[in-house]
């Protein structure tokens, strides 16, 4: 299976080349918050605000909502890979911070939300030492 053809371009990528996705979880009345927030941290780092892309996502029943914010770029721009790169950062600890639940953290999102909740990542490598006593997967991580 090929999840989308060789010979066209990924979808996120047709606007600039590249881009730089973040999405959790919230609660529904909590989304406008995050995407203030969201723009708010793009202005700072002079992301063109209007350029930020969002999709917002009904879960379990409407109760809740994964919200997906994505940051388009040129990645032969150096520039502009720092200036996402930095504003990915910044919107990642503010969102942890808003009370954004992230489903599955990877890379620095991984490091904040482990970081931050020292008990849970405890239990996350015992029970990791269970499933995977060679060490196998993804050595010398917790996830990815």
């Amino acid at each position: 299976r090929q999840p989308w053809p060789e010979d066209r371009t990924y979808w996120k990528f047709c606007h600039k080349g590249s881009c730089q996705d973040i999405s959790f979880h919230t609660t529904w009345d909590k989304a406008p918050q995050f995407i203030t927030a969201i723009g708010g941290a793009a202005s700072k780092y002079g992301y063109p605000v209007a350029e930020v892309g969002f999709y917002l996502q009904p879960v379990e029943r409407a109760r809740a909502c994964r919200l997906e914010c994505d940051f388009y770029y040129n990645p032969d721009d150096l520039r502009e890979v720092d200036r996402v790169r930095k504003l990915y950062a910044d919107v990642a600890e503010i969102l942890l911070n808003m009370g954004a639940f992230f489903t599955t953290p990877y890379g620095i999102i991984a490091e904040l939300v482990y970081g931050g909740a020292t008990e849970y990542a405890i239990a996350l490598t015992k029970v990791k030492g269970l499933l995977d006593p060679n060490n196998i997967m993804s050595p010398g991580k917790l996830c990815f």
